[in-house]
């Protein structure tokens, strides 16, 4: 079997290993829908939320099975699995809820790594689509652009903000960059 064969077949296994979880999960959810519901209120979020969960976890979970939008479902089942960890498995008095709470993070490592794949970590703006009020006067104003909040909250995180760099990075992205504490790229990566 030569290289290329045989990263397809463990991309392949790999994305099968991974996404099952969250289809099977997102199955059992249809199946036990109040159960499923009243747990989430049990620990304050909205029961609301169900469909959205199941469709992510449904949806995300067959885009990754598939290789389709990868990135994209391997980040937002990556965040979910994140903030599910931290929401619903926060008793570390708990070995169960200590062991959850770590799977998730694994998983959630997992995701991101099958997320970081590929030729660029960003492109950033296209120059003629930066929008004026980033080069307001102002600075009120630049403030309140979205990815001038991002990058202030990146800067004020209380914890440290890691980049994986696996690939080039142009414009916004450079300066995304610059507000993490730590920088880590791949070889011959371009900044």
């Amino acid at each position: 079997m030569n290289k290329t064969n045989l990263n397809n077949a463990s991309s392949l296994i790999g994305r099968s290993m991974i996404s099952i979880i969250f289809i099977m999960a997102g199955f059992s959810k249809i199946v036990g829908y109040a159960g499923t519901q009243g747990y989430m209120e049990s620990v304050g979020v909205p029961g609301l939320l169900l469909p959205a969960v199941i469709a992510l976890e449904l949806l995300g979970g067959i885009a990754v099975l598939l290789g389709y939008q990868t990135k994209i479902a391997a980040l937002l089942l990556g965040g979910f699995t994140f903030l599910a960890a931290i929401i619903f498995h926060n008793d570390f008095g708990q070995q169960m809820e200590m062991i959850l709470f770590m799977k998730n993070i694994a998983i959630s490592g997992a995701f991101l790594l099958l997320s970081a794949t590929g030729r660029h970590f960003s492109t950033g703006y296209s120059v003629g689509e930066i929008p004026e009020e980033i080069f307001h006067r102002d600075p009120a104003v630049r403030a309140s652009h979205p990815f001038e909040q991002v990058m202030e909250k990146l800067v004020r995180y209380p914890a440290p903000v890691v980049a994986a760099v696996q690939g080039d990075a142009w414009g916004g992205a450079v300066e995304l960059l610059a507000c993490t504490d730590l920088r880590v790229a791949a070889a011959g990566v371009r900044l």
